[in-house]
């Protein structure tokens, strides 16, 4: 009973051998812009912070740590602006400060509608990095995500936007 127990094991390992593991599907860069715009548009702090390089999200970290150790008053000040509490900022998680920020975006329709009216991005390397560069259809403004790969997967590792009707208007 014993030997007809183990064989049946070893049938069962060697079935699952032959067939290599499936590789998971690596996502384009213009797939991870587009992910990145929807989850703008959409206030997803979630579907957002999943998508950061792990060196971006150790900065949000960082700058979010330094917002708590400001002083009492000024702490109060820049929860306030934010529309909540000064106990809120302290306790919030990295991602939950995205949220925040994402959810005030949203209250700007002016900004919010340069997001939808965003083209396909343009993209070039740049050592290990990928740039994607979008812009609206009056060139007006642009909205630029850096990829790196990590793991295998792409991953924003910074995002910036370009107000180039303001931008001309210093010159």
């Amino acid at each position: 009973m014993r030997f007809g127990r183990t064989v049946a094991l070893f049938v069962l390992a060697l079935a699952g051998c032959d067939k290599p593991a499936p590789k998971p599907e690596i996502e384009s860069p213009e797939a991870i812009y587009a992910k990145m715009k929807a989850a703008v548009l959409a206030a997803d702090a979630d579907a957002q912070w999943v998508l950061f390089s792990a060196r971006y999200r150790s900065e949000a970290q960082q700058k979010l740590e330094e917002l708590k150790s400001l002083p009492a008053d000024q702490l109060a000040a820049a929860a306030k602006s934010v529309g909540t509490t000064p106990e809120a900022v302290r306790s919030m998680k990295p991602e939950e400060a995205l949220g925040l920020a994402l959810k005030l975006a949203q209250k700007d329709a002016a900004k919010m509608a340069k997001y939808k009216d965003l083209g396909t991005p343009q993209g070039h390397r740049d050592g290990n990095r990928l740039r994607l560069l979008a812009s609206t259809s009056d060139r007006k403004w642009s909205y630029e995500v850096i990829l790196v790969e990590e793991a295998g997967q792409w991953k924003v590792d910074s995002e910036e936007e370009t107000d180039t009707e303001t931008q001309d208007i210093g010159r």
